[in-house]
């Protein structure tokens, strides 16, 4: 027997493109706040988006992509200082370096999270924008713009708080 669709509005790492774009455009406008924190990432979308997925991170220089952390701004800091985080023989490795802020969407011109790379970081990463939102429940929408060129779409994640703090990350 196949498990029972996901309630209307809720977002699965199975949904459709068309959900998840409809589940980001009825998003809050968010608070940079809600990245504070490390967050465990799943691909999301259609199968034909998520099988090759994690080949295609790895082969752009992520192998074991696991999510990704943020610290607390500075006192008039409008930018949170963050990486993604890989997973190698059980412990958590800062990876990527990346800065959030908030900015417009491309998907509907309203207010996202913006995750930006440095320039110096290796291709494709210094041209992607991971755009990101709230979805309610604790978990927050991102899609990454410009990761593999040619796709006008943005590529859905998933990130899920960690509740697992004490994970030895290095």
């Amino acid at each position: 027997m196949a498990p029972a669709p996901p309630a209307p509005g809720i977002v699965t790492t199975a949904s459709s493109l068309t959900d998840i774009s409809d589940a980001f455009r009825s998003a809050a406008e968010p608070a940079l706040g809600i990245l504070v924190g490390r967050f465990r990432a799943s691909m999301a979308g259609p199968l034909w988006m998520r099988l090759p997925a994690p080949t295609v991170v790895r082969l752009t220089g992520m192998p074991g992509w696991w999510g990704k952390e943020f610290a607390l701004p500075g006192a008039d800091d409008e930018t949170l200082h963050g990486h993604n985080l890989v997973e190698g023989h059980g412990t958590l490795t800062p990876s990527l370096p990346m800065t959030a802020r908030l900015g417009t969407s491309r998907l509907d011109a309203r207010a996202a999270l913006l995750l930006t790379y440095p320039a110096d970081t290796p291709r494709p990463w210094r041209h992607v924008t991971d755009e990101v939102r709230g979805l309610g429940d604790g978990r927050l929408l991102g899609l990454s713009y410009d990761i593999v060129p040619g796709i006008p779409t943005g590529v859905p994640f998933l990130l899920e708080p960690d509740d697992a703090a004490q994970r030895p990350s290095t």
